[in-house]
């Protein structure tokens, strides 16, 4: 078959391979590479994301043609540039912060390296002192602060929870910290909340926010206007909390 200029012109390279019904070719489309993603089995209609690395990926079903693809990608221009502009902001706040500060109560604390005679973590203003018995490397530095963060999180956001249960008069049926990677947390059906243990990276209202969000999912199983209504009862300044997050939240919840 006898391939188009414009189609010679739009192939930067093809990459396939068959894994659980699905195939996946690298394409150039205007100036953005795309990872297409065609899948047999679930995807019913086309989506973007942006993965990881930084690659943009279109998930289609099987029968998408490549006119359908490219009108498709074409059509979303903006939000792709925004969304990758976006990721390279990230991924560079991610690298000048690595080691050097760390979030925690909505405060971006700088970090110090110091010896002494044991392993510990001192909190002054401002200021983390990370006390080491002997040289270690800055990968096992960063796992000594994730887990003094975590062990933060264990302890105070279950007092939040208790506090807020108290105030609003709704109650759950258990908590439970988890890590999450796109989301601050969750109410199940039984009454069950699910907390994210990086929340203890954010101030502490904006922390509040989230659990009473989750609270009133007890009462509105949604997100109507009831349950926005309840939200605002408890917390009327939500909206500056959820400004907040989308402003700061993808940073936080990545690191």
């Amino acid at each position: 078959m006898k391939r188009s200029k414009w189609l010679q012109a739009l192939w930067s390279e093809r990459n396939s391979k068959h894994s659980s019904g699905s195939q996946s070719e690298v394409l150039l489309i205007d100036d953005l590479s795309v990872v297409w993603r065609k899948s047999s089995r679930r995807t019913r209609s086309l989506a973007l994301k942006i993965d990881k690395r930084g690659q943009l990926v279109a998930m289609t079903p099987t029968r998408t043609t490549l006119s359908e693809l490219r009108r498709f990608v074409g059509a979303r221009n903006v939000w792709i540039r925004k969304q990758l502009a976006q990721h390279r902001q990230l991924e560079i706040q991610k690298q000048e912060d690595k080691g050097q500060r760390l979030w925690f109560m909505g405060e971006q604390l700088k970090v110090e390296n110091q010896p002494g005679a044991k392993n510990r973590i001192h909190l002054e203003s401002g200021l983390i002192q990370l006390v080491s018995r002997k040289t270690v490397s800055r990968h096992a530095l960063d796992m000594r602060l994730t887990k003094w963060l975590r062990a933060q999180a264990e302890s105070e956001l279950p007092l939040r929870l208790e506090k807020l249960s108290q105030q609003t008069g709704l109650c759950g049926s258990g908590l439970q910290i988890k890590s999450y990677t796109a989301r601050w947390g969750s109410c199940r059906h039984d009454g069950f909340i699910q907390l994210n243990w990086k929340l203890i990276k954010t101030p502490v209202e904006v922390i509040d926010y989230v659990i009473i969000h989750e609270l009133c999912h007890l009462r509105h199983f949604n997100h109507s206007a009831a349950f926005w209504g309840q939200v605002r009862r408890f917390c009327p300044e939500y909206k500056d909390h959820r400004k907040w997050l989308k402003e700061n939240g993808r940073l936080l919840i990545s690191s």
